[in-house]
């Protein structure tokens, strides 16, 4: 049965899915959902997003709930690199003590300002699940493999390989700072101790199904 208090809580901005055959997809920012949903789209038509808090009981008769997992750091680092080159946060990083620091140091006042707020800068996976019966988890880094075997399991029709995730090369500035960080998180033992207590209940979904 779907919580009525989370629906409350979480409203419009948790809960996000598409409904495509029989499966029912979860929609979790920078876990592939937007590639998955577009690939989805060329076999029959674009899914409409919808609430899962929402949903009637004919829309979810006979439907696997689906939600793809990432790798929490590995996720973080994408979603901060994503935002820092978005319109929707100039604020944040368009502020004159952030822009005075070196790329490293950026990433670090984020971390101290912004993570432990669970702001929309950063939310976690665990947000967009929790009150969710999920029927399967996918990793997002072999989410071809696992998606495949899944519609092969449930007799959904999609059969064909997703895109690349990120189209705009190993050499795009995006890609250079994720690296860098990534290198930084990797080896700082403080850093990354400091980033998996943090995201514990991320860690806690993702350590059953690496």
């Amino acid at each position: 049965m779907r919580n009525k208090i989370s629906e409350e809580i979480l409203g419009h901005k948790y809960g996000k899915c598409v409904i495509t055959q029989n499966i029912i997809l979860l929609y979790i920012p920078k876990n592939a959902s937007t590639t998955i949903i577009n690939t989805l789209s060329s076999i029959t038509h674009r899914p409409d997003l919808l609430n899962y808090f929402n949903l009637t009981d004919q829309q979810l008769y006979n439907k696997k709930i689906v939600a793809v997992l990432r790798e929490p750091i590995d996720r973080l680092v994408s979603n901060y690199v994503e935002t820092k080159f978005s319109l929707k946060f100039r604020d944040f990083y368009d502020s004159q003590h952030y822009l005075s620091l070196n790329p490293l140091a950026q990433f670090q006042l984020y971390l101290d300002t912004v993570i432990k707020k669970e702001s929309e800068l950063c939310t976690t996976q665990y947000l967009y699940l929790q009150d969710i019966p999920i029927d399967y988890y996918l990793n997002f880094h072999n989410l071809n493999n696992e998606f495949i075997d899944l519609c092969s399991k449930i007799n959904h029709t999609h059969r064909k390989k997703f895109p690349i995730y990120n189209n705009r090369g190993e050499n795009s500035p995006r890609k250079r700072l994720q690296k860098s960080i990534l290198s930084y998180i990797n080896n700082n033992e403080k850093i990354k101790e400091q980033l998996q207590t943090i995201l514990y209940k991320d860690y806690g979904l993702y350590n059953k199904i690496k």
